[in-house]
């Protein structure tokens, strides 16, 4: 077994690769912390992304691990399947909450896509891809939830969507030893750490420098990729948009719920993101401001 962290750190796309504000926040945090161990998680989207580190890591980081969310390096060739019917029933379960703005991903079921979601003879990665079961289940997504678009968008925007989902299952099947478990997004390192809660039993922190899923809409609403089929969209209108758009925007949205709900702190920088917090489904409770802190000596005259 690995060396047992502090806490375990679960960065998605910031530190160490790219500089920035939360970037170089986790950097102070780690640096300002030399007491405490680390263990860095860090998940990017295409490899070809990544290169060098923006960031020489501290000592008392004792273990980094990188894992691609779009990677087909372990992918087999595509091949003619039938797909395990029980598995894809548990599928199933979570493509309705999914559609569901609501109820966050219960714990039992948590763990079950941790021990089923990447692994072969239950739901592999490739009878999520190309099993009877699983286009079984997206065609019936398709005629519930979008008749009037093109199957064709429809059909890769659920292989896209989902697919991360099974590289976070692998991810906490093996986690790395740690007191807790910290992330600084929702999204898809949120929902790493609700695996985390749920398989360890022990805390998980969220802090959110900037609201994440309301990043997330504001870039779907700006995004050039999405061939829009019907009016213009007004996402604050809650207007009729392209199906493509709510599907991903759902979607974050279920992350980032989920995430809130299994965390046992939510951290804000300041109150109108907490509240915003508060707004997108986050315990009230749970929920507390840390402001940035500034070295006010610096600022004094000389």
């Amino acid at each position: 077994m690995n060396k047992q962290a502090d806490i375990c750190l679960l960065l998605e796309g910031t530190y160490p690769y790219i500089r920035g504000g939360v970037s170089s926040w986790v950097h102070q945090i780690i640096c300002g912390l030399p007491e405490m161990t680390f263990h860095i998680v860090f998940l990017g989207g295409d490899p070809a992304l990544y290169d060098m580190p923006a960031y020489e890591l501290p000592e008392n980081v004792i273990g980094f691990e990188k894992h691609y969310l779009l990677s087909d390096d372990k992918l087999n060739k595509p091949k003619a399947r039938d797909g395990r019917h029980k598995p894809f029933e548990l599928w199933r379960q979570l493509m309705n909450l999914f559609s569901d703005r609501n109820t966050p991903v219960p714990d039992s079921l948590l763990t079950k896509l941790t021990a089923t979601l990447g692994v072969e003879n239950q739901l592999s990665l490739e009878d999520f891809l190309y099993s009877r079961e699983s286009w079984h289940i997206l065609t019936e997504c398709y005629e519930e939830n979008a008749a009037n678009q093109s199957f064709v968008d429809y059909f890769w925007t659920y292989r896209n969507i989902y697919r991360p989902l099974f590289v976070l299952a692998g991810i906490a099947r093996n986690l790395p030893n740690a007191r807790a478990y910290h992330s600084v997004s929702t999204g898809y390192a949120g929902f790493l750490g609700a695996l985390c809660a749920q398989k360890t039993g022990r805390p998980f922190l969220l802090t959110e420098h900037g609201i994440y899923t309301k990043e997330r809409k504001i870039d779907l609403a700006q995004a050039a990729w999405i061939q829009d089929r019907h009016n213009a969209i007004d996402i604050s209108m809650h207007k009729q948009m392209d199906t493509t758009r709510q599907t991903w925007i759902r979607f974050f949205e279920q992350l980032g719920l989920t995430a809130y709900h299994h965390a046992s702190d939510i951290v804000a920088l300041f109150e109108g993101n907490r509240l915003r917090q508060v707004d997108d489904g986050a315990p009230t409770e749970r929920t507390k401001v840390i402001v940035n802190g500034i070295k006010l000596p610096r600022f004094d005259e000389h």
